[in-house]
């Protein structure tokens, strides 16, 4: 029975540093902010310690997220009021959820066919809540 028992503990203690770890910022000389598990020699680099949640099979599958363009037309002036269409309700609520994504804070992960997988940068980030927020407040406010 002893040896249950100290085995489940080797277990559990073999398998926590595997959930905290331990990231590094750094600015390069033009300005680029960039994330890493080293930073290169001769940088100065901010220490940023994260913790890994693990998955449980409660919770639901994230859905694919797709990029929302923003027309920079203005609407049709119509006198009738707008309906929402299943369309434009599906996009509205795949606005909010980028939304929500991108202010949380976490790392965002993009694929890009010429530069293939890159983190989406501060300032991106910035430029796409912005989007987002206009996107909603133009077309989605009706249903709010």
């Amino acid at each position: 029975m002893k040896t249950r028992h100290l085995l489940f503990t080797l277990l559990i203690s073999a398998t926590l540093p595997l959930q905290a770890g331990v990231m590094y910022k750094w600015v390069d000389a033009e300005g680029q902010v960039h994330y890493g598990e080293m930073p290169p020699p001769g940088v100065k680099a901010s220490e940023i310690r994260y913790h890994v949640k693990p998955a449980t099979t409660t919770q639901p599958q994230p859905a694919v997220r797709k990029k929302i363009r923003v027309t920079k037309k203005p609407p049709r002036k119509v006198n009738k009021p707008r309906t929402m269409t299943p369309e434009l309700r599906r996009a509205c609520d795949q606005a909010e959820a980028n939304l929500a994504q991108l202010k949380s804070g976490l790392r965002i992960r993009l694929w890009d066919k010429k530069k293939g997988f890159y983190f989406l940068s501060d300032a991106e980030r910035q430029k796409r809540i912005s989007d987002a927020t206009i996107f909603l407040s133009k077309f989605c406010k009706e249903s709010r």
